[in-house]
């Protein structure tokens, strides 16, 4: 089911999928312009045993783009409050892809009684950005933003991989083009990327979610910035915080959300049954 919220004047779209006694919710990582393609063979998988809302935030997907600071505290409340107009029960279980296990852990941190447990789906967490060039990062996507053309080839590149990997209807393609290059590296993007100094400053500056039982899925490291052993490592430093952790490796490159969606779904079903256990 698709639903749009109203936060703060600017429509926020949901995709709601499952039912059940546990919720999770799907944190996108940064710059995906299609979230609800991109990672709908997981929330197919996850909502047979599981209520799952995939929120899109602003200046991704079918949402409304905004002018608002894309600090963590501003993005976190403006999930919080889409849930309370979606009448999400809390807790929920919250399952971050990439950079959007930043939001997740900001929410345990300052929200610990709304999110039963994390899940990190291949997670860019804190100690991994030692190993990233942000100012090289924005640099790159303040030159692609200004490149119109070469804004559009990309987009359509993107979404010619995405319609022909999950066979999209023809009918659908040309709405699904326009959203995705009006998202391609925006403004939105942009003041993103430019706010993760100070989003990985505030992290660090609050304490960790420690009883907040914790679950990674780690890639082989293709598609990220760094090597395997590297992203890994840093992965394995932040779950050696937690009371209550577990990670699964998998030989599979940054998207693995993609390629084993049924593996993932079926040990997140099966480890939060004792993860309950914990609260």
């Amino acid at each position: 089911m698709n639903r749009d919220v109203t936060i703060r004047g600017r429509r926020m779209h949901a995709c709601l999928l499952g039912g059940g006694d546990t919720t999770i919710v799907l944190l996108s990582g940064s710059c995906i312009p299609l979230p609800q393609l991109e990672y709908r063979p997981l929330i197919k998988a996850m909502s047979q045993e599981a209520l799952v809302v995939l929120l899109e935030k602003f200046g991704y997907g079918g949402s409304d783009t905004t002018s608002q600071r894309r600090d963590l505290q501003h993005v976190v409340e403006e999930y919080r409050e889409a849930l309370a107009s979606l009448d999400v029960p809390l807790p929920v279980v919250l399952a971050a892809h990439s950079m959007g296990f930043l939001e997740a852990l900001y929410w345990a941190q300052h929200y610990p009684g709304e999110v039963s447990a994390l899940v990190g789906i291949d997670p860019a967490t804190p100690g991994s950005y030692q190993d990233f060039d942000t100012h090289k990062a924005v640099k790159q996507l303040t030159a692609l933003s200004q490149k119109p053309l070469l804004r559009k080839m990309t987009a359509d590149r993107y979404c010619r991989q995405l319609f022909r990997r999950l066979d999209i209807p023809n009918q659908r393609r040309a709405d699904l083009q326009a959203k995705a290059l009006h998202n391609f590296a925006s403004p939105v993007w942009l003041a993103e990327a430019q706010a993760l100094p100070e989003n990985l400053t505030t992290i660090k500056e609050a304490p960790l979610p420690r009883a907040t039982p914790t679950l990674f899925f780690l890639s082989n490291g293709r598609g990220t910035s760094m090597p395997s052993a590297v992203w890994r490592q840093h992965c394995m430093d932040f779950l050696g915080n937690m009371v209550y952790s577990e990670y699964v490796l998998l030989d599979l490159p940054h998207n693995l959300y993609q390629l084993a969606p049924e593996l993932i779904a079926k040990k997140i079903a099966a480890w939060l049954r004792p993860a309950a256990e914990h609260e």
